[in-house]
This record gives structure tokens, C-alpha cells and sequence, in this order.
């Protein structure tokens, strides 16, 4: 005689908890994925908002009192109802509200000053390095992908601009880390980083790097590295002891395709020595990790000297952009 036999009841609770386990994980994970999206809206709508205020003081000579003085100006559709702002006098102050806030802090800087100047080009990344206390090099783009700054990173000290008060970081042997950046690591791709640096003079040391490829100054100038010894770059004569702009244009995967210009102006690249480029050429790829000061590779090569705004963004900037960007100071 054959009985149909059921589950037991220790079997039942097996089975329900298991399935309350992946319902957990499906809800985290979705959970996650809302949370990233609703960070992007918040960034893009602050930088909606704040191209609106820059467009009324153009125009106006003025800062608008309130989103409404934006949408009756036709600068806004309609108020957002994520960021807003306040003015008092000259100085204006943005802030996330409703769903955003708390979420994705709305970007730093004032119109008409070089941070805004930046902001306008949408960097994917920008630490202004002017916190006063604590271990977050805060990211200024809205894309909550701050950095940490080393123990040794020296706060507070003079910044670069001249009409703004934040001030710089002055490294003296541990960098800001950097992780999580979304910068395209295709081959053939592009991806630009622009800084302020006041170098000491020091050689063998790396303002900014990435894994395998870097900015180095040796051999007498400043340029490009990719873990073979070699520099493709320019003449580091009279950068040392004065503030410097710098932009870097990375082709990843193709040093020979790499841009740099210094003080909004584009330098010609040459070999300055250490060993042909292109036996290592693989190695010029770009990722998410990087640091101010050295590279991602290990903790050697720290440079030497106070850097400053530390902007990176997905693509080539143009020359004219970089050189709007220098002017801005």
C-alpha cells in the first residue's frame, strides 16, 4: 500500500527561511540600485539648478533672490524640488531637500568663481581638498565618491585661487585615496584630470596616478608614466615653488595619444627618458582606483608640495575648456 508523505514541519520552516533570505537579498540589491539612480537624479538636478542661477546673474548682474525669480525669468521650467539655494548678499549656498535630502550632497562653489567654472563641465569627481579636519576628501560633483585622505595629509593650508578662501592639502608622504571612480577603461578612451599643484622641487615623485599609470616628474620634466620608467612629457623647468595648473588628457591604453597642458596651455609631448613607452603599452589602462599624490600601484613615489582641486572627468576636455578653466582663477 503506498502513502503520500508532505513535508514535515522542520522541513517548512527550512524552506521559509531560505526563501525569506533571498527575499532579502533581491530587496537589498534592488534597494541599491534605487539608491544609485536616485543619487544621479539628485547631481543632475543640482546641476540644472545652479546653470539656471549662473545664466539669471549673467544677465541680470545679480543673484536671484529665490527659484521663483528663476521660473518667472524663464530660467527654470519650474522650481526643483530637489536642491535649492539661498543668497545673502554676493554669497549663495546651495542645499538638497525633499527625496534628496541627505542623499547627494548638492555641489560646492560659488558663481562666477573657478569651482563653478568646473562644475559647469560636469566632472565625474571633484575634490576641492579644503576640509579643515577629518579623514573624507569630500567630492564636490554631487556623485558621493569621496576620497580618504592619508594620516600624513597636511590640512588648511593656502589654496591655489584667488578669488575663493577654500583651501589645499599639502602632502608630505601619504596620498588621498581614491576608489569606486566610473571612468570609461576602454582602450582607446578618454579621461581627463585637472589640478592646481605648488610642487617643492623634488623629483622621482607622482602628483597624481592611477594603477600602472601616472603623472611623474623625472628626468627633468613632468609627464606621463606607465610602470616601464619612462616619462612622456615636458620641461618641469620654473614649475617648482609657484601655483601650477595642470590638465592631463589619458588615452587609456595609448600613451602615445595623451595630452598635458600646463597653465591652460597645451605642452609638447617628447620622450625624457627611461624606456621606450610602447613595451609596456598595455599597461597604460585607466580604472576605478587612483590617488592624490602617487599612484594606485604601491605607496612610493608621494609627492612633495601642496595640490589643489583635483577635477576629473570622463572624456577629453578642449583646449578652449582648459583654458576657460585657468582663466577662472
Amino acid at each position: 500500500m503506498h502513502y503520500e508523505t508532505g513535508f514535515t514541519l522542520s522541513e517548512l520552516l527550512v524552506v521559509i527561511s531560505v526563501l525569506g533570505v533571498l527575499a532579502g537579498v533581491v530587496v537589498f540589491a534592488v534597494g541599491g540600485i534605487s539608491d544609485r539612480g536616485q543619487n544621479s537624479a539628485c547631481a543632475s538636478d543640482a546641476r540644472a539648478l545652479r546653470t539656471a542661477v549662473e545664466t539669471y546673474q549673467a544677465k541680470n548682474s545679480a543673484l536671484p533672490a529665490n527659484q521663483a525669480a528663476l521660473v518667472q525669468g524663464g530660467f527654470l521650467a519650474k522650481a526643483s524640488t530637489l536642491n535649492d539655494f539661498t543668497t545673502s548678499g554676493a554669497t549663495i549656498t546651495y542645499s538638497t531637500i525633499g527625496t534628496c535630502a541627505g542623499s547627494a550632497p548638492a555641489p560646492t562653489g560659488q558663481p562666477g568663481t573657478y569651482s563653478s567654472t568646473v562644475l559647469a563641465s560636469n566632472p565625474i569627481a571633484y575634490y576641492r581638498l579644503g576640509e579643515a579636519n577629518g579623514s573624507t576628501a569630500n567630492d564636490s560633483s554631487g556623485g558621493n565618491r569621496h576620497g580618504t585622505y592619508g594620516n600624513s595629509v597636511q590640512k588648511s593650508q593656502a589654496g591655489a585661487l584667488t578669488n575663493d578662501a577654500n583651501t589645499a592639502a599639502n602632502f608630505v608622504g601619504s596620498p588621498v585615496t581614491l576608489s569606486g571612480l566610473p571612468v570609461n577603461a576602454t582602450a582607446g578612451a578618454s579621461t581627463t584630470v585637472e589640478f592646481w599643484m605648488y610642487w617643492n622641487g623634488t623629483q622621482g615623485v607622482m602628483p597624481f596616478g592611477w594603477q600602472l599609470t601616472d603623472l611623474w616628474f623625472q628626468y627633468g620634466g613632468l609627464g606621463f608614466n606607465n610602470g616601464c620608467s619612462n616619462v612622456e612629457g615636458t620641461s618641469s623647468t620654473g614649475m617648482a615653488n609657484r601655483w601650477v595648473h595642470v590638465a592631463a588628457v589619458w588615452v587609456s591604453g595609448d600613451l602615445s595619444r595623451n595630452k598635458l597642458y600646463i597653465d591652460g596651455q597645451p605642452r609638447t609631448i617628447s620622450h625624457l627618458g627611461g624606456n621606450n613607452w610602447g613595451s609596456c603599452a598595455a599597461w597604460a589602462r585607466l580604472g576605478p582606483n587612483a590617488r592624490i599624490s602617487g599612484w594606485a600601484n604601491d605607496t612610493g613615489y608621494q609627492f612633495r608640495g601642496r595640490i589643489d582641486e583635483v577635477a576629473i572627468f570622463n572624456g577629453e576636455l578642449s583646449a578652449a575648456t582648459i583654458a576657460a578653466h585657468y582663466a577662472s582663477r
